[in-house]
């Protein structure tokens, strides 16, 4: 049995994303079990974004010039782990007792939800009358001395532009703007509570 234990215990740690050096030796196997599976620990991903443009010139003696430019950022993610399980930030800041940070987290997560679904409201409905004016203007276009299918056609124009706007909402984020080395303090003291408690 404690070789089981010794061998689940091995493969946790080879599992645990960034999991902190800690010594275990004062703990009995089934402490140092319950240890791996419930401390925290913070892997790190990291996003990169680059945009480029660009220009160029064909000239009367059939060669090509051409200037390009590029810039780029990255951005470093954080995502909390439990044992060998991924958690919520949300989990992570009520297990670490920063309460504040939850509620600020839930908080922004909902502001989030609204933003995503006005963002598809505005949407879907300047796109459904802008659908629904080009439509009625194509359908009143045969008939004679009609001025509807103008307006019809800068109606429906104008109101996917509109819809079209709502575009950005959809993709709005909530940044909770947690470094990762505070996430990495946090979890390191929630860390040797835990072991504490396990002695």
């Amino acid at each position: 049995m404690r070789k089981f234990i010794a061998l689940v215990i091995a493969i946790l740690i080879a599992l645990s994303p960034l999991a902190a050096v800690t010594d275990l030796s004062n703990l009995s196997d089934e402490a140092k079990y319950e240890y791996i599976t419930s401390s925290l620990s913070i892997q790190t991903k990291e996003n990169s974004y680059s945009y480029s443009t660009g220009i160029g010139d064909m000239h009367p003696f059939g060669f090509y010039t051409a200037s390009s430019w590029a810039t780029g950022t990255t951005e470093t993610e954080w995502i909390p782990y439990r044992g060998a399980s991924e958690i919520s930030k949300a989990e992570f800041f009520r297990l670490t007792g920063e309460e504040d940070l939850y509620n600020a987290f839930l908080e922004g997560m909902k502001t989030e939800r609204a933003m995503h679904t006005a963002g598809w409201s505005i949407f879907g409905a300047g796109l459904g009358v802008g659908i629904a004016l080009l439509i009625t203007g194509l359908v009143l276009d045969g008939y004679e001395d009609s001025a509807i299918p103008l307006w019809c056609y800068i109606g429906g124009t104008a109101a996917t532009v509109v819809g079209l706007a709502g575009l950005p909402l959809v993709y709005w984020e909530f940044d909770d703007n947690v470094s990762v080395s505070f996430a990495i303090s946090l979890a390191n003291i929630y860390n040797e509570r835990l072991k504490t408690s396990l002695l």
